[in-house]
């Protein structure tokens, strides 16, 4: 016969934890943000409110059942055994991501790449998360990666320096006029207006730190920050009996775009070169 007593019981207790646990969320979060920022108060609130719904859950067994989920788990076996160990990977997780809204290595709207394996794009931080981070590449496609994972692996933070390095390589035949490659190269960048010297971006804190990173690259050409800041490089890599391999370096602050900034220099460029009579092996992508 069904206890719908019970049952009943169950459903009220279940329906007062969903209240409670949304009315907190919705508390702390007005509560916390003009305090500690919106990133940091979502994720400290999204712990709390995990640990006060666990807390109620334990409660519900006991008023229920007369038994607490300690006993639910341990009585389980080798399930509890594997919860256990989930428990352990969560709380590695649920730590590694207090940490990252702490220290503000990444933050909401930043792009960022992350090593490790397998390496990601360049991707867009969408929500840092108690358990892991939600990630939006380039192409749209969202993924999420465990807090843990980004506190033991490389991560490059394009937003906190403001720009993003765009490199193309060449290969030339050895009777190339290198000064000439150059000179076509710059007028290239000039005219195209998303490279730094001459990009038309007039974002004047990307600019600030775009001179803090030169400063720690040590850059000491004193180049005038309004004016000539991360002038593109040339360097020859390779030299063989028939020919040289040349890296161009280039600095752009369409981070998002870099991939695409790439191609299209690569086609002006190859017109610029066709044009000037240069002749090519190929091009490589790095």
């Amino acid at each position: 016969m069904v206890n719908w007593a019970g049952l009943l019981e169950a459903a009220i207790w279940t329906i007062g934890i969903i209240v409670i646990c949304t009315a907190v969320y919705i508390i702390l979060r007005r509560v916390l943000t003009p305090n500690i920022g919106p990133d940091k108060s979502k994720l400290l609130t999204r712990i709390i409110v995990l640990i006060v719904g666990i807390m109620l859950l334990n409660a519900m067994m006991v008023n229920l059942f007369d038994i607490t989920l300690t006993v639910v788990l341990t009585s389980i076996g080798i399930i509890g055994i594997a919860v256990a160990f989930a428990s352990q990977q969560i709380m590695q997780n649920a730590m590694a991501g207090m940490l990252i809204s702490i220290d503000k290595r990444i933050k909401t709207n930043d792009w960022v790449e992350v090593g490790g394996a397998p390496n990601t794009n360049i991707a867009m931080v969408k929500d840092v998360q108690v358990l892991g981070t939600v990630f939006v590449d380039i192409d749209g496609k969202e993924f999420i990666v465990p807090n843990s994972f980004l506190l033991a692996n490389k991560v490059v933070n394009y937003t906190h320096s403001g720009m993003a390095m765009v490199i193309l390589k060449l290969t030339l035949p050895i009777n190339n006029d290198i000064s000439s490659i150059r000179e076509a190269i710059m007028d290239v960048a000039r005219v195209d207006g998303r490279i730094l010297p001459w990009s038309h971006e007039i974002n004047a804190d990307k600019k600030i730190k775009a001179n803090t990173i030169r400063q720690f690259l040590e850059y000491k050409d004193n180049l005038d920050m309004g004016t000539d800041p991360f002038k593109p490089a040339l360097l020859v890599r390779e030299i063989s009996d028939d020919g040289y391999v040349v890296e161009v370096r280039m600095w752009s602050y369409d981070i998002p775009k870099r991939d695409v900034i790439t191609g299209e220099l690569y086609e002006k460029v190859l017109a610029r070169l066709m044009q000037d009579g240069v002749k090519l092996y190929g091009f490589q992508k790095s």
